[in-house]
C-alpha cells in the first residue's frame, strides 16, 4: 500500500510509481498548507537568520537521523518519516532552483 492506503499490488511498476507520487504530492501540498509555506521561508533563531535552503537541509538531516536511530515519535511511523524526507527533497530542489 502507498502512504494513503491505496492498494497497488496489482499494478505494474509505472502505475505504482505514479500512485506513490500522486499520494506524496497530495500529502506534501496538505502539509504545506497546514504550515503556511514555512518551509520556503528563512528562519530566525536567537537573532540569527538561517536561509530557507539551509533550514531545509537541517530538516532533512533530522529525518535521516530519525530513520537511522529508529527514534520514531508515537504519531510518526517509519513510512511517514520517509514520506517527509521525500517532501523536503522536493522543497530543497524548488528552493535551489530559485537561487539560479
Amino acid at each position: 500500500m502507498c502512504s494513503r492506503g491505496h492498494k497497488i499490488s496489482h499494478m505494474n511498476h509505472k502505475s505504482q510509481i505514479e500512485a506513490y507520487y500522486e499520494s506524496l504530492k497530495n500529502k506534501q501540498i496538505a502539509k504545506n498548507e497546514d504550515y503556511g509555506d514555512s518551509a520556503f521561508e528563512d528562519v530566525t533563531v536567537a537573532g540569527v537568520k538561517i536561509p530557507a535552503l539551509h533550514a531545509c537541509l537541517s530538516r532533512m538531516s533530522d529525518k535521516l537521523k530519525r530513520l537511522q536511530s529508529q527514534d520514531l515519535m508515537v504519531d510518526e511511523s517509519f513510512e511517514d518519516t520517509l514520506d517527509d524526507l521525500v517532501g523536503y527533497i522536493v522543497i530543497y530542489k524548488i528552493l535551489k532552483a530559485k537561487q539560479k
